[in-house]
């Protein structure tokens, strides 16, 4: 979620700005995201600056140590990559909004294909529970943080 007053100036960035839940967002991954890196660290988002995953709040607790941390960032790494080679040229994105419509609409009813999207399916489907497991605040700490940003 953007402040409002961030909305312009995330439009100027080259965000694509939508109104959810009567306050402006972007999609994700982040359009400013290159490799590792974000792109303009310096001018990022009010919620970018105050985000912090599950496993970073694990991490400051002292559950997880470095070690730990790395390789469930890896984990997460190779799991995109398996992703990324089965559907090459396929957003993030596009595979989500097709995951979203379920399987149906997920197979192209192309028999030599059926396999391969099948098993992207089943790939993205894994990610996303391996993400909310790891990374993705639980919906309490989200309303908390929410609720920190809009007062």
């Amino acid at each position: 979620m953007l402040e409002r007053h961030e909305a312009e100036r995330a439009t100027q960035l080259g965000f694509v700005v939508v109104e959810r839940n009567e306050r402006p967002t972007f999609g994700q991954p982040c359009p400013k995201l290159e490799g590792n890196r974000c792109s303009i660290y310096p001018d990022r988002p009010s919620a970018c600056v105050s985000y912090r995953c599950r496993l970073l709040d694990r991490y400051l607790a002292g559950d997880v140590d470095k070690d730990q941390a790395r390789a469930l960032i890896d984990e997460a790494r190779d799991r995109v990559s398996r992703l990324r080679a089965l559907m090459p040229g396929k957003t993030m994105s596009e595979l989500r909004r097709r995951w979203a419509r379920g399987v149906d609409g997920f197979l192209s009813g192309n028999p030599d294909s059926a396999e391969t999207e099948c098993r992207a399916f089943v790939e993205l489907t894994a990610l996303g529970v391996f993400l909310d497991r790891y990374f993705v605040l639980d919906r309490e700490s989200k309303q908390v943080i929410e609720r920190q940003i809009v007062t």
